[in-house]
């Protein structure tokens, strides 16, 4: 007996698997688990210009951070910095590895900035 109109269990985990290994579908895994809806994921914001900043951050995972008041958002590399409203100063350099983003006289390494 065959069932028609619908797929199984079985065959949505394999399209399921598809998806995810073949990046058939990124903008919609962007962001799961990182407290960002669909509409704020990196994959569909702008690259910010070169320059200094100064931001008021949130954490929103580990090495991820986010301006209260701009809603930029800040990947790091080894941060461990717990913020709600913490005042810093991001020195952005996108085609340079002196990225840094200041927070309480620490400077910490920037991978990514997307406005």
């Amino acid at each position: 007996m065959t069932r028609t109109g619908s797929i199984g269990p079985r065959m949505l985990l394999v399209v399921i698997l598809c998806i995810m290994s073949f990046g058939c579908a990124p903008e919609f895994w962007e962001g799961v688990g990182n407290g960002l809806s669909n509409s704020q994921t990196p994959g569909k914001r702008r690259a910010l210009a070169a320059g200094v900043y100064d931001v008021t951050l949130k954490r929103i995972d580990t090495n991820l951070y986010r301006d209260n008041i701009s809603g930029i958002l800040i990947k790091t590399k080894y941060c461990y910095e717990y913020c709600y409203a913490e005042r810093a100063t991001l020195i952005w350099r996108p085609y340079s590895y002196d990225s840094k983003l200041i927070i309480r006289d620490q400077s910490y390494d920037v991978e990514a900035v997307w406005k």
